[in-house]
């Protein structure tokens, strides 16, 4: 992968994602584009979640792919607002291509109510 293949991947996240804001604690709110879409698995491991008509498995689960400006692998208890959906990071990672960060990936679970999310389906 060379530079030019790094720059279309940040581009695609740009041109693709939806506004969303990341509330990172103890820092500024801070705006840019993301992709957040459910997150499926094919796998028979997780009979006790919503199967859809495709096949797939709905967890309740959403993944994230943003901009590696923001990393979300540090900043534990990070949110995720867009539109009046609200998402809270329960893992993150950042993608690197040798030294140069790509993008980083997170899965996120829907905030309820604030202060309140899902984790493993349950409310807490």
């Amino acid at each position: 992968m060379n530079r030019f293949l790094l720059h279309q991947v940040r581009r695609l996240i740009a041109r693709a994602g939806r506004c969303v804001t990341l509330r990172m604690p103890e820092q500024q709110p801070v705006a840019c584009k993301a992709v957040i879409k459910p997150l499926m698995y094919k796998n028979k491991m997780y009979l006790d979640n919503e199967i859809t008509s495709d096949g797939e498995v709905d967890s309740g689960c959403f993944l994230y792919l943003g901009p590696p400006e923001y990393r979300l692998d540090m900043a534990s208890g990070t949110e995720i607002c867009c539109a009046s959906e609200t998402y809270i990071v329960v893992r993150a990672e950042v993608i690197f291509w040798q030294d140069d960060p790509v993008y980083v990936w997170a899965i996120v679970r829907p905030v309820i109510e604030e202060g309140t999310y899902v984790r493993d389906g349950n409310l807490r």
